[in-house]
């Protein structure tokens, strides 16, 4: 098996609208993240749980 160096592995990575990586920093700073959940005064909501309630 090959190792892929970091740099490789971000070759497949999708990619945003300004051609940026997609990463969970720039996820929660386009969604506005944070203002929503203080918003809604849920501190302890996060993206993955929701994923988990679409699932069910």
């Amino acid at each position: 098996m090959a190792l892929r160096s970091s740099s490789a592995s971000l070759v497949n990575s999708p990619s945003g609208p300004k051609s940026g990586y997609l990463t969970t920093a720039t996820v929660r700073d386009a969604t506005d993240w944070d203002s929503i959940v203080a918003k809604f005064r849920l501190p302890d909501l996060t993206r993955h749980g929701l994923h988990h309630t679409g699932a069910t």
